[in-house]
């Protein structure tokens, strides 16, 4: 079973059974609700990342999908779905806002 390791706010690390998991939880703070259609769920995803001032791109690779944005650096997220790369973007958003002081 593939486990992943998300940051926690105060910096310690919390180790999930399963990406969907942390993907869910990623749109649930948002929001969003994952069980919607899939163009809506992509929507409402590329929205919260406009509410957070990131502009993104996504790109269909023979893996999946590539979803990347420009500011403050160029950064790249992968997925599977449209909604999964998105999913990992908006958590990236989320993690750098938290960092601010």
């Amino acid at each position: 079973m593939p486990r992943t390791l998300l940051e926690t706010p105060r910096g310690s690390r919390e180790t999930l059974n399963s990406p969907a998991i942390a993907l869910s939880s990623v749109m649930t703070q948002a929001g969003i609700d994952p069980r919607y259609d899939a163009a809506d769920v992509q929507e409402a995803l590329q929205r919260a990342i406009a509410m957070h001032r990131y502009s993104c791109t996504w790109t269909k690779v023979h893996a999946g999908w590539v979803v990347s944005i420009p500011f403050p650096e160029p950064r790249r997220f992968f997925g599977t779905t449209l909604e999964e790369a998105l999913a990992w973007c908006l958590a990236w958003v989320r993690a750098q806002e938290r960092r601010l002081p």
